[in-house]
Parts: C-alpha cells; structure tokens; sequence
C-alpha cells in the first residue's frame, strides 16, 4: 500500500490592516516563509489575513479571509463606519 501526500503547488498569506486611511497592505509569506515583514500600522483596528491555496490538481485557488485582530481602543461602531468607508478587500481586487 502506498502513501501520497498531496500538498499545495501554491500557499501564500498576506496580511491586510483597516486603518483611519483606508486598508493597509501587510506581512506577506509564501509556503510558510516570510517574503516582506512590516510592522502593522500603530492606528489599525482591524487586521485580517487572506489564505490562498492552489490544490495538487490544478483546479484552481481557494482563498480565505481570518480575522485576527481586533484595536480594545476603537468602539465598534468607529469599526463599522470605518468598514463602510474602506470596503473589505474581499471585495474588491485581489490585486491589491
């Protein structure tokens, strides 16, 4: 009996930060491997990362989107104005 392991051909996160400016580009790391480190603005009050994942079969990307930090500071309704303002990048270009 054999085993296969199937892993992914392509694995990225990048992080993404909403700050009073708008959604600000972050950290960034390719198949578990830091490519471009920055320090997260000190005005974010959210940060979110996007997962991509392409599978062994070629089929295509799977994309996912975590929040993983949340400003005590910033009220949630400063939060959600800021979401109205600023759309996620989710729903914008992923070329961002």
């Amino acid at each position: 009996m054999h085993s296969t392991i199937l892993m992914s051909l392509y694995s990225g996160q990048t992080e993404y930060h909403l700050t009073p400016r708008g959604w600000v580009r972050g950290t960034e790391s390719y198949f578990d491997r830091m490519t471009k480190a920055l320090a997260p603005p000190p005005d974010r009050v959210e940060t979110w990362v996007r997962t991509v994942t392409q599978d062994p079969n070629w089929i295509g990307f799977e994309v996912d989107w975590q929040q993983v930090w949340t400003s005590h500071d910033i009220g949630f309704e400063k939060r959600r104005a800021l979401n109205r303002t600023f759309p996620h990048p989710r729903f914008t270009s992923q070329r961002k």
